[in-house]
């Protein structure tokens, strides 16, 4: 990859965003973060771009404000003439039973994990159509697929995020714009382990074939990989990363 990408990455704060980042510093790029809250591991990662002078712009932004994210997005639509990829990977997990899943509590879940993306990926989006050129990567969840039991409004919203990645492929094809979902099983994630029951995680583990876990960044090489020449000839696809559930 010769000319430098410019690379748009939200969640970036998360255990598979900061995978991805630390990733992303082995290629010829400028970064564009957008995160909700910082952490040490941020922390250290920004430390980490720096030495490889990777030029980075950040943004603090809560998807639950729509202020914030118009505001967000008219900064980098002023100051970011082009962007080359997408990275829409901030997403929120909610673990209740439906009768106990409030509709605010299920708009919400929507509102991160799948109307913001929207939002963020229609005005991205004409920046790449302009270009004609571009790159956009939804992260998903095999939830999305197999529709989690006590995790219906996640897996709701993250099952419209892969229709909507999979139409916006059709959509955009004439403007040499790829659009791919990856779908992540179960990852060894701080979000992960906050909100499933360490028994429920064992009987899981058992049924997957490689009797473990995917780790953040073997989520982050299939990002690369998108990301790269090699991926050029794939578009509209949904690929499932679950270790053989």
């Amino acid at each position: 990859m010769e000319n430098k990408l410019k690379i748009l990455l939200t969640g970036a704060t998360g255990g598979i965003g900061i995978s991805i980042c630390k990733r992303l510093a082995e290629i010829n790029c400028e970064l564009i973060l957008l995160y909700r809250n910082e952490n040490d591991e941020f922390t250290n990662l920004l430390n980490i771009l720096n030495e490889k002078k990777i030029q980075t712009h950040k943004y603090k932004c809560d998807f639950l404000v729509d202020n914030d994210l118009n505001s967000v997005l008219n900064d980098i639509k002023t100051k970011h003439d082009k962007i080359d990829v997408l990275i829409n990977n901030s997403a929120s997990i909610l673990v209740l039973p439906f009768l106990m899943t409030s509709i605010k509590k299920a708009k919400d879940i929507f509102q991160i994990n799948y109307f913001s993306v929207l939002k963020i990926t229609q005005e991205i989006s004409k920046k790449m159509i302009k270009a004609k050129s571009g790159n956009i990567i939804n992260i998903c969840s095999t939830s999305g697929i197999e529709n989690d039991e006590g995790r219906i409004a996640y897996s709701n919203s993250k099952a419209a995020l892969i229709s909507f990645g999979c139409s916006l492929s059709k959509e955009l094809k004439n403007f040499n714009i790829r659009v791919n979902n990856i779908a992540p099983g179960l990852v060894n994630t701080k979000m992960l382990h906050d909100n499933t029951n360490v028994k429920i995680l064992d009987e899981v583990k058992k049924k997957i074939s490689l009797n473990r876990f995917a780790e953040p960044d073997e989520i982050a090489k299939i990002v690369l990989f998108l990301i790269s020449d090699q991926s050029s000839y794939i578009n509209g696809q949904t690929l499932r990363i679950d270790g053989g559930m």
